[in-house]
């Protein structure tokens, strides 16, 4: 992180004018100093080397930040965050008199929100103080070795929440926050990303878990192993936002003093394997002595990440999630046969519109658009699973539907709360699950609007 002080602290930029202030019970038209060049402005301080908060200290090491107190590394974006809301705040002017002769806590009634800079040039001080009543201005003491000045400072950044233009002015909104941040305890600043010391990038990722079969991606030629079944392809954006989510997602908490002989109840292991250099392994269990809920071990860290039950999903990955199973490849302005289980028989197609319409030959009775829409609609979309037909106990002696589409063909079977779909073809069943209506029509009078 390369940000010279100057491009967010509240002493660059201050305004040229006389500011005028006014204070109930307290000082009354007391004038600012007038100004046309910015505080310390020939210091070239560089880099910040030490960011010092009441209960944060940020320590500069070779490329990144730590911090002190655990030698923890420091999400870079959660630093530029924080550095982000000083950019917003603006110095509006120096205030001209001794803070000695006045009553100091009418300025800084509470002295915890100091915070500090520190660089091979110098070290800059910072004391929040109060906020302006009448308005969102507040006070700020700025020290510099003897040099010590009180200015009236405002964030410019935009207004925190609904605006309302009556009550803006002396929002208090962005100050409130202020005063959060300079208070963040160094927790907040922790890089929680498992794999942030990941070099990729990764060519190969292989998943086993306790609740399905082991199974590996080949991100190079964006296939799986087990394959696709018959004819599926491929889900190329599921495996890309797969191996994204590894990459960034964060842990609820560090623990640094553990053993891996308290670790038990394996519940997952993810591989990851770079172009160049060893895998990664990223190991899931459900109990750490005696304490129970998910925690993580990488390869090559030094903590134990604990995980918050919503990030655990990934890790019970199934390979069917990085394929597309979709049922039927419906195209405009291709013919789909329905063949119904009394005989008849329903030919139709897509045609142009949003929303789209179908035409059917042969008929004079008004169709329903609706049940052809959640027709097409359901045959576009993803199916819960697929199988062999060899790997479903079925007898498969009810079919309710035939639906076909050049020489692609499928039968609808209904089995407990499943539809089931049967590729002709290829023999791949596609699994739905379904609740007391079919999501269907399966009769030709459901196709038809009735008077």
């Amino acid at each position: 992180m390369r940000k010279n002080i100057f491009l967010f602290l509240l002493l660059a930029g201050l305004l040229t004018f006389t500011y005028y202030y006014e204070e109930v019970g307290g000082i009354n038209r007391r004038e600012a100093t007038r100004l046309s060049k910015t505080l310390f402005q020939d210091q070239n301080l560089g880099e910040i080397e030490i960011i010092s908060f009441p209960f944060a200290k940020i320590i500069k090491r070779g490329d990144g930040y730590f911090t002190q107190a655990k030698n923890l590394p420091v999400d870079p974006d959660k630093l530029e965050q924080v550095l982000d809301i000083f950019a917003g705040i603006e110095s509006i002017s120096i205030l001209n008199f001794d803070l000695a002769k006045i009553k100091r806590s009418h300025f800084f009634p509470n002295e915890s929100y100091k915070f500090s800079f520190e660089f091979k040039a110098g070290k800059l001080t910072y004391l929040l103080g109060k906020k302006l009543d009448y308005s969102q201005d507040f006070y700020m003491e700025i020290s510099s070795g003897r040099e010590k000045r009180v200015v009236v400072a405002r964030d410019t950044s935009a207004a925190i929440g609904i605006y309302d233009p009556k009550k803006i002015k002396r929002d208090a909104g962005k100050f409130e926050r202020l005063k959060r941040v300079i208070l963040l305890s160094e927790d907040a600043y922790y890089n929680l990303k498992p794999l942030r010391n990941f070099k990729g990038p990764a060519i190969k990722v292989t998943v086993e878990n306790v609740r399905n079969k082991k199974f590996s991606l080949d991100l190079r030629k964006m296939n799986s192993s087990p394959p696709v079944l018959g004819r599926l392809k491929y889900d190329e954006n599921a495996i890309n936002s797969y191996l994204l989510w590894l990459q960034t997602f964060e842990s609820e908490r560090i623990h640094l003093n553990w053993k891996q002989s308290d670790l038990k109840d394996q519940l997952s292991s993810v591989e990851i394997t770079p172009e160049k250099g060893k895998p990664t392994y990223l190991t899931l269990y459900s109990r750490w002595g005696k304490k129970k809920g998910y925690f993580l071990t990488i390869t090559g860290e030094k903590g134990l990440y604990h995980l918050g039950a919503n990030k655990i999903k990934q890790f019970y990955s199934n390979v069917q999630n990085f394929w597309l199973k979709q049922a039927l490849p419906v195209k405009k302005g291709e013919e789909i046969v329905l063949s119904f289980k009394n005989g008849k028989k329903l030919t139709f197609k897509v045609t142009q519109g949003k929303p789209f319409k179908v035409e059917v030959k042969d008929i004079g009775q008004e169709l329903s658009q609706k049940s052809f829409h959640q027709l097409v609609n359901f045959l576009m979309g993803q199916a819960k699973r697929v199988s062999t037909k060899d790997d479903v106990s079925y007898k498969w002696d009810n079919k309710l539907l035939r639906i076909s589409l050049d020489d692609l063909a499928l039968k609808v079977y209904q089995e407990k709360d499943e539809l089931l779909l049967l590729s002709e073809k290829d023999q791949t069943v596609f699994h739905y699950k379904i609740g007391r209506d079919l999501p269907i029509g399966v009769k030709t009078s459901d196709y038809f609007n009735h008077e």
